[in-house]
């Protein structure tokens, strides 16, 4: 695999986050240097919203958005992180955490099961884990 882009999260400074390329010529995102625990938030969004969804947006509440390192956060239906949307606080704003849902190593893929954001994907695509379409 090959190093494309760090990313610091925001809140963590110990912990990377990095893009990296598979051996298929994928992106993908990966822990490196450091492993992270069952409960750890991993990355801050930096979301810019979007009126339609796309192919790398996701969802939070009812509008999507796009991030930079969003957009390459595969699916797994067994993740190892999701995303947690915090209340409104002052004038609408929220954070947007992924977050550990199982100690993740360092080299390891981070992933979210897409289902448990998307209310209907712009882009169907039959999964890798078992064949079916998500939808």
């Amino acid at each position: 695999m090959s190093l494309i882009e760090p990313y610091w999260s925001d809140r963590y400074r110990y912990e990377k986050v990095y893009v990296v390329e598979n051996d298929k010529g994928e992106k993908q995102v990966n822990i490196q240097e450091r492993y992270v625990k069952k409960g750890d938030e991993i990355y801050m969004f930096h979301p810019t919203y979007v009126t339609q969804p796309t192919r790398t947006s996701i969802q939070a509440w009812h509008k999507h958005f796009e991030d930079e390192l969003g957009q390459y956060l595969n699916h797994h239906c067994k993740p190892n992180a999701k995303i947690v949307v915090s209340q409104p606080l002052y004038r609408g704003v929220t954070s947007i955490m992924l977050v550990a849902l199982k100690r993740i190593s360092f080299g390891y893929e981070v992933t979210f099961d897409y289902r448990t954001t998307e209310t209907k994907l712009s882009h169907p695509f039959k999964c890798k884990c078992h064949g079916k379409w998500i939808r």
